[in-house]
């Protein structure tokens, strides 16, 4: 075969190469049952599975009838555009796409998956316009959503729906939606109003949601301050205060019930209640001062439960109905066997009493005044007064930390009593369930020395009486407070100051708490990290060693402490330690606030960090998802196609030139 004839079947070659190519470009083709769009979308039977394109404003195509789950997770869009066609979007379709910012749900889906728009931190307004309901966790973490519109028709809102939506003031209820979760707004820190107006099902007062008619109330948003009950009202529901710090809450005098958990995790300056109250069930909450009259059937309990700061007006309280009836059957049929655990009970007492005299010094002000004559005064007469200067000094107080750790708090807690948080757990000593309740515990350690360690279960509370602290003093004993979840708390008799020891708070949560994103996305440059509150409030009186576990994934990074100065607005750096490689890392304490921990070297976009809602900064460019793998092979085989016709062309030439 001559040159002339080569150079001819190249340059064909070549030709035919680039033709293919760009057929092959053009027209997307099949491959088995799914087919890949030419705008990088993966379809089967007119179902979106997934998504490759490079576009970032999205224009579904016309004639998709479904979302698939996860179709869009994690992609960098910034807009969507869901045509009529499509009837149903599936679980997490559009989580952490973190730079979406707007949607609009046609009203043609008949169905929303859970967890749908999970995690679009940048998503700022919604429009629901169909009539499903917003599932489980469908707007979860969308931190910036400030607008949402809802369809009339709507039916139902699922749990955690709305949850840690920071940027929203208020929401509209439909009137057709007849089911609303109690904890579908926690975590709405700016929401003040929930507006069920026309809603046959709910109703508004003050900003909260009712029952129809104010019969019990569901939920008050957590944005508020300050709050008027429905004169209606008898029973607060579980969950209806979550989040809420509120100065006075006064129950109106219908209102019998409160039910479990209906307080909890909220902070309330002081709770006045009626003579009607007849139920308080058990709660996990702040709460700084109590004020019941003596004729309520819960005053003798709750003084029982809540101790010093709980004041009972006209007379003494009334007997706690559950133990009065006991103690009349032990005395009387069965004395022979009850009597022993009266008791035990007992000495109990009698160590209460001689810890009431190192208790008073300190809690009318820690600094030093032993002597001051205020001490009757702080129990009863300044109740009213106690409800108005925490609500403006407690804040101040959580950032006593840049100094001694006494002035800023110790200014209010001369004249208000100490904040104490209640849990449902009953704590037990490790490997002795039997002995379990503070009482029990506190009269064991009385046979322990400097050289036992106690290691205690926290079963679900947080709070430590000052008692067994003071005995974990005066004995010298090193402590382990298990809190569950990978939790413990360390400290030592040594460490504790006994002039400052009072009730403390270990509650611990992490993944949510008040730091503004802007500032922990400052601190966390790029890498994992997480929130951490400490639920107390202000100085401890001792040092603490706290262990978290953030998972396995993060073994061999070095955790860096974060503490939120809220005064000033800024993060200032506590300490630095190395994860081990369980995922346990340790910090001392001092003071309860709230802090971030940043994993150093281990990038936000790397999902394998096992820390449950840590908000994660999502450094992935918004320029697109890249080329294709399908469009750069073709690219290249064009390329080479170009090349063969350029070269034998060339080389074609030369040859004539020659002849």
């Amino acid at each position: 075969m001559d040159t002339g004839m080569k150079n001819r079947i190249k340059r064909r070659v070549g030709l035919v190469l680039v033709i293919a190519m760009l057929i092959v470009m053009i027209y997307p083709g099949e491959s088995g049952v799914a087919s890949e769009e030419s705008s990088g979308f993966f379809i089967e039977d007119n179902v979106i599975k997934d998504y490759v394109g490079a576009e970032n404003a999205i224009v579904i195509p016309d004639g998709i009838v479904a979302i698939g789950d996860s179709a869009f997770q994690g992609k960098t869009i910034t807009s969507v555009s869901i045509p009529a066609s499509v009837t149903s979007i599936g679980a997490y379709a559009f989580a952490n796409c973190t730079a979406l910012s707007s949607v609009t749900v046609p009203s043609t889906v008949a169905s929303v998956g859970p967890g749908a728009f999970n995690g679009c931190t940048s998503l700022g307004s919604v429009s629901w316009e169909t009539n499903a309901g917003i599932g489980d966790n469908t707007f979860a973490e969308c931190r910036g959503l400030s607008s949402v519109s809802i369809s009339a028709g709507m039916t139902s809102i699922g749990s955690e729906a709305f949850k840690n939506c920071e940027s929203i003031s208020a929401i509209v209820i439909p009137p057709a939606t007849s089911a609303i979760a109690s904890n579908a707004f926690d975590g709405c820190t700016q929401m003040t109003a929930i507006d069920a107006t026309g809603n046959p099902f709910y109703m508004t007062h003050d900003g909260a949601l009712y029952t129809t008619g104010g019969v019990a109330l569901v939920r008050c948003p957590q944005g508020k301050t300050s709050i008027s009950l429905h004169d209606n009202v008898q029973s607060i529901e579980t969950n209806a205060f979550y989040g809420c710090k509120l100065g006075t809450l006064t129950f109106p005098g219908g209102l019998t019930t409160v039910k479990l958990n209906g307080l909890t995790g909220s902070e309330i300056q002081t709770l006045v209640l009626t003579a009607a109250v007849t139920v308080f069930e058990p709660q996990a909450f702040t709460v700084h001062s109590i004020i019941v009259p003596a004729a309520s059937p819960v005053s003798g309990s709750l003084k029982q439960e809540y101790g010093e700061i709980v004041t009972v007006e006209g007379g003494e309280p009334t007997p706690p109905p559950t133990e009065t009836p006991p103690a009349p059957d032990t005395e009387n049929p069965p004395t022979p066997t009850e009597k022993p655990t009266e008791p035990t009970e007992k000495p109990t007492k009698p160590t209460e009493t001689p810890t009431k005299p190192t208790e008073t010094p300190p809690t009318e002000t820690a600094p030093t005044p032993t002597p001051p004559t205020p001490t009757p005064p702080t129990p009863t007469p300044p109740t009213p007064q106690e409800t108005q200067a925490p609500s403006t000094q407690q804040p101040s107080g959580g950032s006593g930390y840049r100094g001694s750790g006494g002035s800023s708090s110790g200014t209010s807690s001369g004249t208000t009593k100490p904040a104490k948080t209640y849990t449902t757990g009953i704590p037990y000593i490790a490997g002795s369930k039997e002995i379990s309740g503070w009482d029990k515990i506190l009269s064991s350690i009385s046979d322990y020395d400097d050289s036992d360690d106690l290691h205690i279960i926290m079963n679900g509370a947080t709070l430590v009486p000052k008692e067994i602290l003071n005995t974990v003093f005066q004995k010298k004993l090193a402590v382990v407070l298990d809190m569950g979840n990978g939790i413990t708390w360390s400290l030592n008799g040594d460490d504790i100051t006994a002039s400052l020891v009072k009730d403390t708070d270990f509650g611990v949560v992490l993944g949510n708490g008040n730091v503004p994103t802007t500032l922990q996305d400052e601190v966390a440059d790029g890498n994992c990290s997480i929130q951490m509150v400490l639920s107390g409030s202000g100085v401890f009186g001792f040092t603490a060693t706290l262990k978290v576990n953030l998972g396995r994934s993060t073994a061999g990074h070095d955790g860096t402490l974060y503490y939120y100065n809220k005064e000033d607005n800024k993060m200032e750096y506590v300490d630095s330690n190395m994860i081990k490689d369980n995922g346990d890392i340790s910090f001392k304490f001092t003071h309860a606030s709230d802090y971030v921990i940043v994993v150093e070297g281990l990038a936000a976009t790397e999902n394998e960090m096992m820390i449950l809602n840590a908000h994660i900064k999502d450094d992935t460019p918004t320029t697109g998802q890249g080329l294709n793998a399908k469009y750069i092979l073709c690219l290249g085989v064009l390329l080479l196609g170009i090349y063969m016709i350029l070269t034998s062309r060339g080389k074609e030439a030369a040859r004539r030139r020659v002849a």
